[in-house]
């Protein structure tokens, strides 16, 4: 399982949770949910951060949640 602080991202890139859905894509509320409950982040999405952002930018970001 992937961890990212998702909200921490988000406002150090001044994106909304809509924003942010569109690059990861997924829904604002699925965002939401994400940075509220510390979700994992699938391969998929992780992709697409990464993509967007590169894996330097987006690997500062993990957490460790064992």
């Amino acid at each position: 399982m992937l961890f990212l602080d998702l909200k921490r991202l988000r406002f150090e890139h001044n994106l909304t949770q809509n924003e942010l859905g569109e690059i990861m894509g997924i829904s604002p509320s699925s965002v939401s949910r994400m940075e509220s409950q510390c979700l994992d982040v699938n391969t998929i999405q992780y992709g697409n951060l990464c993509n967007r952002f590169g894996f330097e930018i987006v690997d500062n970001y993990i957490i460790n949640n064992e």
